[in-house]
């Protein structure tokens, strides 16, 4: 049903655009937000809260309608949707992430203990790495199957896409776990003053080289793979464009009553 794979990409597109801008000014929202009230306790919607409200709500529930409806028909379940399945899955578990966070963003205090800080913050950088990677190994995958379509349908299986996803979530545990050990577990931030959130003082060029490995070079690679393959497309259609085109016959006899073929004139 190439239909409803275009129009689920084209949503998810749009939606974890909007949920990594956020994901990204989530530190700097929380560690202002918590400054601000370290000693006043109180109840206070602001702008952070209802972006992560609305965000989580309508993230949960879209998304679980779209992963529920390629679990009940088992033609949705190709290899290359079970790419798509998987960004579903990871846009799932991002909302519960934006729910966890909106109290804390409301009442200026994390209240959820040292220890479910360090779950969060461990999910947070797993889940943004491994949500951008996945739009990467969809581009890849989509363009792999324009340019070189015998070679994607001999070897695009399970297994293959199975192996893809297993490498995809080595990369990211290995670039973002360790900058979570050192800027959370063995640097940890006052979280009843500041709030659960990195501490960033520490070794800030390791979030910079997290960023460009995980978020810069995967968003880089789906633009170039789109330029790519969308001028394929235009090239192979002036061809086969130009293949159809009746040939232009100067030979008079050639053609019956002699008249010539494709030119007008005497």
């Amino acid at each position: 049903m190439p239909f409803f794979n275009s129009s689920i990409m084209h949503f998810f597109n749009s939606n974890i655009s909007a949920n990594f801008s956020a994901s990204v000014a989530q530190n700097l929202t929380s560690s202002a937000h918590f400054s601000a009230n370290a000693t006043a306790v109180h109840s206070e919607w602001s702008a952070a809260a209802v972006v992560y409200l609305f965000v989580s709500i309508s993230g949960f529930l879209l998304n679980s309608l779209v992963l529920l409806a390629f679990l009940r028909d088992p033609r949705l379940r190709t290899p290359f949707n079970l790419i798509v399945m998987h960004l579903i899955a990871l846009n799932v578990l991002s909302s519960v992430q934006y729910a966890i966070n909106v109290p804390a963003t409301i009442t200026g205090r994390w209240r959820l203990g040292d220890r479910f800080c360090e779950f969060y913050l461990l999910l947070q950088s797993l889940l943004g790495g491994s949500i951008v990677c996945t739009h990467g190994l969809i581009a890849v995958n989509r363009a792999w199957a324009v340019v070189k379509p015998l070679s994607y349908r001999q070897a695009n299986n399970r297994r293959s896409t199975a192996m893809q996803l297993l490498g995809l979530w080595v990369f990211v545990f290995l670039v973002a776990f360790p900058h979570y050990v050192i800027a959370v577990l063995l640097n940890r931030v006052a979280v009843g003053t500041v709030g659960c959130r990195y501490n960033m003082v520490v070794v800030p060029a390791y979030g910079i080289i997290i960023a460009i490995l995980i978020f810069v070079c995967p968003t880089l690679l789906v633009v170039m793979l789109y330029l790519g393959v969308s001028f394929r497309r235009i090239t192979a259609a002036k061809t086969v464009k130009g293949a159809f085109r009746l040939p232009v016959d100067d030979n008079p006899s050639s053609s019956p009553g002699g008249a010539r073929v494709g030119r007008a004139g005497p």
